[in-house]
Parts: structure tokens; sequence; C-alpha cells
């Protein structure tokens, strides 16, 4: 009958519903298990090549912001430039909230020599709440380039947590 065949389809449906969500918990569990085993590699210091192995594996189960910048992040080790802007653009294409990636993308541009590319970088740190490392470093960078906005850097740390020693 009509009934127990529209019953039969919910069952079905439920049941797919069902394998869908055992499908993504297992896939969260998985992209869980293989970054934790890149970072452990990371922390490892000499490990980066295999960290990004880990990683590049976790990204078949989640291609999440914080995984491309861990890749990004063991190939700045790695010095392998190029390849840690491309994974750190990507990360910060999905979040562009993040100071751990915009402060990455900054290191990068620096190491390379494009110090107004880093610059650049920490500026958009300063609309994401910068932590004084970071502060301290934009107003380093300013330094040799502009003088007057290192002042206004080093103003708005002195303001904020007095440091007697910052302007040494």
């Amino acid at each position: 009958t009509l009934s127990s065949y529209v019953l039969g389809l919910l069952l079905c449906s439920i049941a797919s519903v069902h394998a869908q969500q055992l499908d993504s918990t297992e896939r969260a569990r998985k992209a869980r298990e293989l970054f934790i085993n890149g970072t452990t590699l990371q922390i490892q210091g000499n490990r980066h090549a295999e960290a990004i192995l880990e990683f590049q594996q976790a990204l078949r189960y989640d291609s999440s912001a914080v995984t491309l910048a861990a890749i990004a992040r063991s190939y700045f080790e790695l010095r392998k430039l190029e390849l840690a802007l491309e994974y750190a653009d990507a990360a910060v294409q999905r979040d562009s909230t993040s100071r751990d990636i915009w402060e990455l993308i900054a290191e990068i541009e620096v190491l390379r020599g494009h110090y107004d590319e880093g610059i650049a970088a920490y500026e958009r740190l300063l609309q994401l709440n910068p932590s004084r490392r970071q502060l301290y470093t934009l107003g380093r960078l300013y330094e040799p380039r502009n003088a007057a906005k290192a002042i206004e850097i080093f103003e708005r740390l002195c303001a904020s947590q007095p440091d007697p020693t910052m302007l040494s």
C-alpha cells in the first residue's frame, strides 16, 4: 500500500542520514587523528616533511584553515617559502580573522625580503586585536621605513601596559 511505501522511504531516508552522520563523524575523527600526528611531528623539530605528509592526509577529511596553516608553518620551517605562502594564502581565504595566519604570512614575506608585504600583513593584525609581541614586531618593521608609525605603535604598546625597556 501507499502508506507502507511511504514508511519504507522514510526508514531508508533515516538510515541514509544516520550513515552520513557516522561517515562525517568518522571523517572528523580521522582528520583530528592525522592533525595530531602532524602536530606531534612539528613539535619534534626536524620532522617537518613528515608533518606535511600527515597534514596533507588530514586535508582529505578536513580542509580547514588550521590544517592549511599547519602545512604552511612546516614549509616555512623548511624554508620552502613559496609553498608556505601558497598554503598560508589558502588558509587566510578560509579564515581571514586568524591572527596566527596573518602573522605567518608576515613572517614569510619578511623572510622573502618583501618587507612592505610583511608590514601589510602585520597591519591586518591591527584590526584583529594583536598580541603585544605582534605589535612590537610591527613597530620594529616600521622603524627603518616610517618612524612616525613606529612611534605610534610603541606609544600604543606603552599606553596599554607600560614597559620601560621597550623603547631602549
